[in-house]
């Protein structure tokens, strides 16, 4: 039987941390991204789901495998660098590049659009004097 806890997904951060208390054992980090990972399929043979990877806010960014850290050109030398990724699915992760092992914070396109728009409108301004 599939996860009856309504929606599990968004409870399971599936890096490692598996929050869901549905009481069905879950693919977690190495096993979720094993062949066959990431159907969504329910594998009754196995009796556990296979499960899309899920990332939630403060994840350790080094555990996001698969996707490449972008910074921008405007960058100095100093390290002084956010660094962002494209997530599957559509989200984006946001790190510190002198901490690339340090926690990711997950946003969605919108939210990042809403920032970079902000952004370019001078909002942030402040923080950077």
């Amino acid at each position: 039987m599939p996860c009856n806890s309504a929606p599990w997904h968004a409870k399971c951060n599936c890096i490692g941390n598996c929050s869901c208390t549905c009481g069905v054992e879950h693919r977690t980090g190495a096993a979720a991204r094993g062949a066959g990972a990431a159907t969504g399929r329910w594998d009754r043979r196995e009796r556990r789901h296979s499960v899309e990877q899920q990332f939630g806010n403060g994840v350790p960014a080094d555990s996001i495998s698969g996707v490449e850290w972008i910074k921008s050109a405007r960058s100095n030398q100093s390290g002084n660098c956010v660094e962002v990724a494209q997530l599957p699915g559509g989200g984006v992760a946001v790190r510190n590049s002198r901490h690339p092992e340090g926690p990711a914070l997950v946003y969605t396109r919108e939210e990042m659009a809403a920032f970079v728009e902000g952004a370019k409108d001078g909002d942030f301004d402040a923080f950077t004097v």
